[in-house]
């Protein structure tokens, strides 16, 4: 009778690391980049957070990852930086289960940045009455409770409906300047791709027009989202001045802006 209760026991531990195993949370991939950020947007309009990740490459993307090639594109390595997995090769069981679950950590962190521009508990941070950063003390007990009223207020501005892409050929249209495609090709080196592209799709949040500037990257026959906004939002908010105020909405820039600048 031990015998069979360690048994059970052990079938018990062991249930959670096959389960482990067994999650995916890539999808299987799309024929064009259009199709990805299109896969995204639906997914977003629907408040589907599992479906918005299941659009991006996640699984394919530490396996292919170049560690080399990352660490000569960002130039150093410290171990208690946010995110110290990533650029080791470190490519089997736990690991790479770390490696998997990080990635899908910087999603979701991207996700929630959005969230919190969008809805308006970024701004919060600029009310005199929290003391220009949101600092409390144990004894602000009311003042944390009139927060956190005024918190859950903010939610996105109405209904979110999909529009149209912008196919890869945006990235021409755009002037990214001198060391876009040197800085591309090493992007593209690191993350062991076969082909990178630039993509936009429409969402209408509350009436207003958005465009998810999304990085995509094709593994094989298959093309994926890689990153909310990446290298092309990036720049665009950096060197744009109508884009200043989008630098922590990961790619979610004024459609009209946007669209002004294409020739």
């Amino acid at each position: 009778m031990k015998k069979l209760i360690a048994w059970a026991l052990l079938l018990i531990l062991a249930l959670p690391c096959a389960w482990a195993e067994e999650i995916r949370y890539e999808g299987a991939g799309f024929d064009t980049p259009e199709e990805a950020v299109q896969a995204y947007g639906e997914a977003f309009a629907r408040g589907d957070v599992m479906g918005m990740i299941s659009t991006f490459a996640v699984e394919t993307y530490v396996d292919r990852m170049d560690p080399a090639a990352y660490l000569q594109y960002v130039r150093r390595y410290r171990w208690y930086d946010t995110r110290p997995m990533l650029p080791l090769p470190l490519r089997e069981g736990y690991p790479r289960q770390l490696r998997i679950l990080d990635c899908v950590s910087a999603l979701t962190e991207s996700f929630g940045r959005q969230y919190a521009v969008m809805s308006g508990v970024s701004k919060m941070e600029d009310d005199p009455k929290y003391g220009g950063g949101m600092y409390f003390t144990a004894n602000d007990g009311e003042r944390i409770q009139e927060f956190l009223e005024t918190a859950a207020g903010c939610v996105w501005p109405g209904e979110v409906t999909v529009g149209p892409v912008l196919g890869r050929d945006v990235s021409s249209r755009i002037d990214w300047g001198k060391h876009s495609d040197e800085n591309m090709n090493q992007i593209l080196s690191y993350l062991g791709g076969d082909e990178m592209a630039v993509a936009a799709v429409t969402l209408r949040i509350g009436g207003t027009d958005y465009l998810q500037i999304m990085q995509c990257v094709r593994y094989g026959e298959k093309w994926y989202n890689q990153a909310l906004g990446g290298y092309a939002a990036a720049y665009l908010t950096a060197a744009v001045d109508a884009f200043r105020d989008c630098r922590d909405t990961c790619g979610l820039i004024p459609a009209d802006e946007a669209l002004a600048l294409l020739p």
